[in-house]
Order: structure tokens, then sequence, then C-alpha cells
């Protein structure tokens, strides 16, 4: 799949995706305090199928608010609260692609003319 194409699913990079040795190797830490900062919501992360996952971004943005004197669970807490209100990336509408990729039925353009939609039945006799 394409980068536009990938834009447009919200397909993530495998690259862009964590996992808990990751993340032990790069804290140079036990693989089980990982383990424990996560269910303790002392790292960002969320669970797939049962094992743990960080996104990328999020772990960097971690990393740099402790490292500036951030508790790991207050840096944990922000970063989880900003991703919940963001868009999630697999919306149609999200996608500044989504109108120019989708083929068009003209339905649009009549419904902004105040048209009836085509294939919906008006009033009439039953």
């Amino acid at each position: 799949m394409d980068g536009v194409a990938a834009a447009w699913v919200g397909e993530t990079s495998l690259d862009e995706i964590l996992t808990i040795r990751d993340i032990a190797a790069r804290l140079k830490l036990a693989e089980r305090t990982v383990n424990a900062m996560l269910s303790d919501r002392e790292l960002p992360g969320f669970k797939v199928r049962g094992q743990w996952r960080v996104h990328r971004v999020h772990f960097q943005r971690w990393l740099h608010l402790v490292g500036v004197g951030r508790s790991p669970e207050s840096a944990t807490t922000e970063i989880m609260a900003l991703a919940e209100d963001e868009t999630p990336a697999f919306a149609p509408e999200a996608s500044p692609i989504h109108a120019s990729i989708l083929p068009s039925t003209g339905e649009e353009a009549g419904a902004s003319r105040g048209e009836p939609e085509r294939g919906v039945p008006g009033p009439g006799p039953v």
C-alpha cells in the first residue's frame, strides 16, 4: 500500500509501535519492570490481545517530559489525555484526500442544490 492510501486508511507503520522489549532496551530495564510500569500507568501504552504496545511518539514525548522533571505518572496522564482528544487517523473525514479518491455519484452536487437524493422515494401514491 502506498503512502497516500496508507494515510487514508489509517495504517500505522510497524516501526511506529514499540514492544515491551523495545522499551526495556531503550530504558535499560528488565522487561518485567517495563510491564509493571505499563500496568501501573507509569508509561503510556495499550494492549493488543493481552500484549502491551506503545506508540513511538508517545514514548518519545514521555521521555522528554520525564527528562525535564515530570513524574512518570503525570507524563503518562498528559499523553493519554491528548491521545484521546485526537481525531482517529482512520476516520475518512480526517483525511484531506478523502473526497478526491472516492468516486463521485453526483448525489453530493445535487444535494448542495437542494435536490432530493437519487434512489430515495419521494411523497406519492403508495
